[in-house]
């Protein structure tokens, strides 16, 4: 029998009687299949040949190895000595055991001359990114991962290793990027975008002959043009990066695969993203196949055993042999390496209004009566989990903007107010008749900033509430402005005046500027925008259950360049005598623990600390047996 390579794949060269039972079903195992008489395998990395090879060593003794087999085997040595002794030096000075200071003439050098010189923390991490060539950076928000990313681009054209830089990210993400660009180089860039506009004519652009230094795409422009992206890549010089790379979460994932298919033809490749894991441990595969396309950190064997032991609840397990494989390939710079002032939390307590108490006494005692008798009528889980999504929603809505319960809801249509005409006329007429108590005591918060002349941020996560706060603000004579989804990112004709999340974040941050008050809406803000430069206080309206959006929001004027000199406030208005204490302390307790696991050695390893379930389960702690 003779083993080889020949067009990529593996082929065992042997006359299939000559197999045991046992060794044909084994191989099948591998992804052999049977074609002309030979044991045929298409697809397979370092490891799976590794492992291939030393079980038919093993259980044949007439095995012959074929010269290309030969010769990759020996490259395959080779690449595995040079790693192990990579991933000693990437151990020891992550543990502290090799200083940047002393390492590396050439590294130090390109820190001179810089126009903003680079915090401690982040020279540490572009140290790392130098010696490690594709990682992770798995830091904190705020913490410079774009500058510690700029500098390892620009040892990599000192090293003439590259000679362009790819991001692919959020929209949202591009203008830091261009902005960043300009301080650390102290030029503007040469840059071009592929989003948007006629596929057609982003296709010749990928064929061009090409001089700019930053090229930026999405995610979503990615999957749809991956094999021109892959040309791209293949004909030039890339750094790729991926910025918030947790969105290629869940393996199945259109953006994940096609990620997968361009990246290997990059030169080098750099992960960043504060929440590596918003769901569960595996969200991390892609991440580590991305900065490595042979999957020499985590192969294929290795996360099928994973995921195995961890349907077995063996999670000691799985975290002992995670943190071993992806260790040495990923850095963390922690919260308290930032060295920024306090975060100051103060909570407002408000009593409803007249209208609002009779719409939530009323709405809270049916939904308890109903959900006593839930589980005798609906033997469907599916539509019970809907239906207390949708109850759940229906109170976070009241504690919002009483108003808010004439909108719809997708996938819920039960009526909370049945036979209740007075109540559904007051809701259907409720911006007539009252404001909310809470939009009163914000406007209280209002007239407190404009008397000191500061800027204040306003999060809510509900579309209605943020026009129904921004219309008032307005009434008052101040300036206001919004962000939510419907906000465009940029505008490229500078002819036509259009507010774009770049134009209002610009005037935001300005301290000289008229614009005082902004309201934002999570979902559409909490990341990759800084509001910091001229703010330090925001008012939490209301909350959602997305314990990862709440993190970020925080962080959006908590950060490196201006927090380091002064606290962060942080105003929640909550209703009593209300459910709204239990929703807001399972949002704070679940922040806890995240920001525990995100301050510790390791703390990539979160659990599913929030899912779609969430409002089902807080369902349940507030209206079950």
């Amino acid at each position: 029998m003779i083993l080889d390579i020949d067009n990529e794949r593996i082929i065992l060269k042997t006359s299939n009687s000559s197999l045991s039972y046992r060794l044909r079903e084994q191989l099948k195992l591998y992804g052999f299949l049977i074609h002309d008489g030979n044991m045929v395998c298409d697809h397979y990395d370092d490891r799976k040949l590794e492992r291939v090879h030393n079980f038919i060593s093993n259980n044949c003794h007439d095995l012959k190895l074929g010269k290309n087999l030969t010769s990759l085997l020996n490259r395959i040595k080779s690449d595995k000595k040079q790693r192990k002794i990579k991933i000693d030096i990437l151990n020891s000075f992550k543990e502290g055991n090799i200083e940047y200071k002393k390492y590396d003439q050439d590294f130090k050098n390109n820190l001179k001359n810089l126009i903003e010189p680079l915090k401690d923390h982040q020279i540490k991490a572009s140290y790392f990114l130098n010696i490690c060539g594709d990682a992770a950076l798995f830091s904190v928000p705020g913490s410079g991962k774009t500058r510690c990313v700029l500098m390892y681009y620009k040892m990599l054209l000192k090293k003439n290793l590259v000679d362009h830089i790819l991001i692919v990210g959020p929209l949202s993400s591009h203008e830091a990027w261009e902005d960043e660009y300009k301080k650390f180089f102290n030029e503007i860039p040469d840059s071009k975008k592929f989003v948007g506009g006629h596929p057609q004519f982003r296709k010749s652009q990928y064929r061009e002959k090409i001089y700019q230094d930053l090229f930026l795409t999405t995610y979503q422009t990615l999957a749809n043009d991956y094999n021109d992206i892959s040309i791209l890549l293949k004909n030039n010089r890339f750094l790729m990066i991926l910025d918030e790379a947790h969105y290629i979460k869940g393996q199945e994932s259109t953006w994940a695969s096609a990620i997968l298919s361009v990246c290997k033809w990059a030169k080098f490749r750099v992960a960043l993203t504060g929440t590596p894991m918003p769901q569960k441990f595996s969200d991390l595969f892609n991440i580590f196949d991305f900065i490595s396309p042979n999957k020499d950190i985590i192969d294929d064997i290795s996360k099928e055993r994973l995921l195995r032991e961890y349907k077995k609840n063996n999670k000691e397990f799985v975290f002992t042999q995670l943190k071993q494989l992806v260790d040495p390939f990923f850095y963390r710079v922690r919260k308290k390496e930032l060295r920024l002032c306090k975060q100051i939390k103060h909570e407002v307590l408000i009593d409803m209004n007249s209208f609002e108490r009779k719409v939530y006494d009323a709405v809270k005692s049916r939904i308890t009566d109903v959900s006593k008798d839930d589980k005798l009528f609906f033997d469907n889980t599916t539509y019970l989990s809907e239906l207390q999504k949708g109850r759940m929603i229906r109170l976070r809505q009241i504690f919002s903007n009483v108003s808010l319960l004439t909108n719809t809801i997708k996938g819920y249509e039960e009526d909370l107010l049945t036979d209740e005409t007075d109540l559904k006329s007051i809701v259907a007429n409720y911006n007539e008749i009252e404001k909310p108590a809470k939009l009163e005591k914000l406007k209280d918060i209002v007239n407190q900033f404009v008397n000191q002349n500061k800027k204040l941020l306003i999060w809510s996560n509900f579309i209605g509430t943020v026009d129904l706060i921004v219309n008032e603000i307005f009434k008052m004579g101040y300036s206001v402005k919004k962000i939510t989804g419907s906000t465009p990112p940029d505008i490229e004709d500078d002819t036509s005046y259009v507010d774009t999340r770049k134009s209002i974040k610009e005037e935001f941050n300005d301290p000289s500027s008229s614009l005082q008050f902004l309201v934002a809406n999570p979902a559409a803000c909490a990341e990759a925008i800084s509001l910091h430069k001229a703010c330090d206080t925001a008012v939490y309206y209301d909350l959602s259950y997305n314990c990862a959006q709440y993190l970020q929001s925080l962080d959006r004027i908590h950060r490196v360049g201006a927090s380091e000199y002064r606290p962060s406030h942080y105003y929640f208005l909550k209703y009593k005598d209300t459910l709204e204490y239990k929703i807001f302390d399972k949002v704070q307790d679940k922040a806890e623990i995240m920001l525990d696991l995100i301050d510790s050695d390791y703390g990539i390893y979160s659990t599913d600390l929030y899912t779609v379930d969430d409002e089902v389960e807080n369902y349940s702690n507030l209206f079950g047996e």
